[in-house]
């Protein structure tokens, strides 16, 4: 429902009261109207209703702007046949914006009416509220605030006119002291060159006609007649002293024009010249608001409390508390509006650290986690002096635990990394540069004092009477190095002293090589080329190894790439479709962050763990199994060397039957040779006599009936 005022009585009442320098001014103004909807009915007819109605003051006829609102106000008020009544300044603030702006800061909480009349052009808009919850405007037009007839007598009323007040005005001996109330003439009751000598007529005040005593500090102002003078030096014994200020509210309060480079306030030393720089010491406050609250000071130097000995320096406001020297800053203090903590900069004036040293652009972007960062476009060290035979370093605490680590620069030039309770768990040995892990004495290079237990599977173990136990069994064994991948070397050395071994016995050559030649070698790729690379392989595989060699073959937890794929992650949720199960763990890398996290949640496409880094992806290389397997490649060169000797053993019994057996071939061999030279030798004979007889007859001139032939054959040895 829309509503107009149809008639407007503005009315002023001021209390009759007699005129005197006790009367007070009212400071509301009664307000009288007549209020009809759109359709001229009177509002409240025949029921009265309560509505709010504002009440605001503009400094111009049109606009709602926030410069042209002056003061506003509402009151909750009984409309009844359309008439309302109301006092102005006897409202509460306009709550909400209704306007669009904030109007708290211009209602009677923090303006009095009688202010809002400084200028002529005051403006006044009334809204009644509709009783919906549609917007209310405010009825148009505005009424200006115009002077009544008699009212102007008011230009006058708070002065006195010139030339009003003369001897005849005053009778004589009408003023006394019972007359002037204390303390009530002041220098600001008195306009400025108000009282001449010309006021006064000459010789009218002379010495005789004030009382021993009758001027008394009662009858003068603040400003007169408490200072008191001993030899050269002016000083007040209470009081406080205000330089551009009536009001100070401390000891001593100036306020004046910042002047560039010479500031509010300047002490100077004239034991040396007024142009040197040491003679002047300069105090200044930009903006500088003294009040009752702490953050009216701009900055605060002085004690913490009248019972301790502690000194602050500070600046109230959220800004810089700078530092130099040689007209130059060099430490800023500056407090992180985005996370509340202070920080200090030295060379820059925008820290990224609590403690942020800038020599120069090194080009790198601090860490958010950084809490000292040292950044510099050269070589940059951080030194740390110590007295000899004495140690330095770096201390970290945590909890309860002031030393809890440390990094460790010994007296003997040692090098020393201390954790868990400040143990010493490496050593760098100055002198030889030899490492000792475990071992403050380490012998070589590399010495690792001590192992960690890992628990494997074994598909055969002994107990301590040597018998077999052929079920699997977890066995625990402590590891000193574990490497991911390869390691190099001229030499490694076992130790093998049977002084700290149960000696079983021999091994079974004849078993040791059955078992050698049911191990199969197997050509294969890395699925992991990224850290193993892509050449090809010839070596064992463990689970057929265990098959025929178990004892080569230790199970225990590790990662495998069963998975290998990159995947967008959002608040932990990995997006890929997997076979993971709550409760498994998965390894995941995304750029220098990895971590091996338990899945919490699964859904179809999806699987989330508590890792939750800034990067968009990450690497999902694959899950945690708990039957790792791994080969003891030593295990199967010594069952290689047991085979290799029931190899040797084998073949020399034969090579010796064989050279045996060849040894009495030899001998035969030699036998029939003999045999058959004296069958030769026979035959040679046999052949010769009968060449003989041939002969003969031939020579008798008798031919036999057959020519008989005898030739040496030959012998085959």
């Amino acid at each position: 429902m829309k509503t107009t005022l149809s008639k407007l009585i503005l009315i002023t009442l001021v209390a009759a009261c007699p005129i005197s320098a006790l009367a007070d001014v009212p400071d509301r103004i009664s307000y009288q109207g007549i209020v009809t909807d759109i359709s001229g009915n009177l509002v409240g007819d025949p029921t009265p209703v309560t509505r709010y109605v504002t009440f605001r003051v503009w400094n111009a006829a049109n606009g709602t702007a926030e410069a042209k609102l002056v003061y506003s106000e509402r009151q909750e008020l009984t409309i009844f046949k359309g008439e309302f009544s109301a006092l102005i300044g006897a409202g509460e603030p306009v709550v909400g914006n209704p306007l669009g702006y904030d109007e708290s800061d211009r209602g009677p909480d923090d303006i009095n009416v009688e202010d809002v009349f400084s200028d002529s052009n005051r403006y006044l808009g009334v809204t009644v509220d509709d009783g919906t919850s549609a917007a209310d405007f405010e009825i148009s037009p505005r009424q200006q605030f115009v002077t009544t007839a008699y009212a102007f007598r008011a230009k006058i009323a708070d002065r006195v006119a010139d030339g009003s007040i003369d001897a005849t005005a005053i009778a004589s001996a009408s003023v006394g002291e019972a007359e002037i109330i204390d303390l009530s003439i002041a220098t600001q009751d008195l306009m400025n060159s108000a009282i001449t000598t010309g006021k006064i007529k000459n010789g009218t005040i002379v010495a005789e006609d004030l009382a021993d005593g009758g001027v008394t500090a009662a009858k003068l102002g603040s400003d007169v007649g408490l200072w008191s003078v001993t030899g050269s030096h002016v000083y007040r014994g209470s009081g406080r002293v205000g330089i551009g200020t009536d009001d100070p509210d401390t000891a001593l309060q100036v306020e004046a024009n910042h002047i560039s480079g010479k500031g509010q306030i300047a002490i100077v030393d004239t034991s040396n010249p007024s142009t040197s720089a040491a003679s002047r010491a300069v105090i200044t406050g930009f903006g500088n608001n003294i009040g009752s609250a702490s953050t009216g000071r701009l900055w605060y130097l002085g004690s913490t409390g009248q019972s301790n000995n502690d000194v602050r320096f500070f600046n109230h406001l959220d800004g810089l508390l700078s530092f130099g020297t040689n007209n130059n800053t060099f430490m800023h203090l500056v407090r992180d509006s985005s996370s509340s903590a202070y920080r200090v900069g030295i060379g820059t004036e925008a820290p990224a650290a609590r403690l942020h040293i800038d020599s120069g652009n090194s080009g790198a972007d601090p860490s958010p986690d950084a809490s000292l960062l040292i950044d510099d476009d050269e070589a940059t060290f951080i030194q740390i002096n110590s007295a000899d035979d004495t140690a330095a370093g770096l201390l970290f605490g945590r909890g309860t635990a002031p030393d809890h680590g440390s990094i460790r620069y010994t007296s003997t030039d040692n090098i020393q990394f201390r954790a868990n309770g400040n143990m010493t768990l490496m050593t760098i040995e100055g002198s030889s540069g030899h490492v000792g892990i475990g071992t403050t004495n380490p012998d070589v290079p590399l010495d690792v004092g001590f192992g960690t237990s890992l628990n494997f599977q074994a598909e055969k173990t002994f107990n301590d009477s040597g018998t077999s136990t052929p079920s699997p069994k977890t066995d625990s064994r402590a590891i000193s190095i574990q490497a991911h991948a390869g390691v190099k070397a001229n030499k490694y050395f076992v130790n093998s002293d049977a002084r700290i071994k149960d000696i079983i016995g021999q091994s079974d050559t004849a078993t040791d090589l059955q078992t050698l030649m049911k191990v199969a070698i197997t050509d294969y790729r890395h699925k992991d080329h990224l850290s193993h690379g892509k050449g090809l392989t010839k070596k064992v595989i463990a689970q057929e190894l265990e098959q025929v060699y178990p004892a080569a073959v230790n199970r225990s937890a590790g990662i495998v790439p069963d998975i290998y794929k990159t995947a967008p992650i959002e608040d932990g949720w990995v997006e890929l479709e997997t076979d993971l199960a709550i409760g498994e763990r998965v390894r995941l890398i995304a750029g220098p962050d990895e971590v091996t996290g338990e899945v919490l949640e699964v859904r179809d496409g999806a699987f989330r763990t508590a890792f939750a880094p800034e990067a968009r992806e990450v690497f999902v290389y694959g899950r945690q199994v708990n039957d790792f397997r791994s080969v003891d490649y030593e295990a199967i060169a010594m069952l290689n060397v047991s085979a290799t000797q029931e190899i040797k053993r084998t073949s020399d019994a034969a090579i010796a039957a064989l050279r045996e057996e060849n040894a009495s071939l030899k001998a035969l061999l030699e036998s029939q040779a003999a045999q058959l030279a004296e069958l030769q030798a026979t035959s040679a004979k046999q052949a010769s006599l009968l060449n003989t007889i041939a002969a003969q007859l031939s020579a008798r001139g008798t031919e036999p009936d057959a020519v008989v032939s005898i030739e040496r054959a030959p012998v085959e040895q």
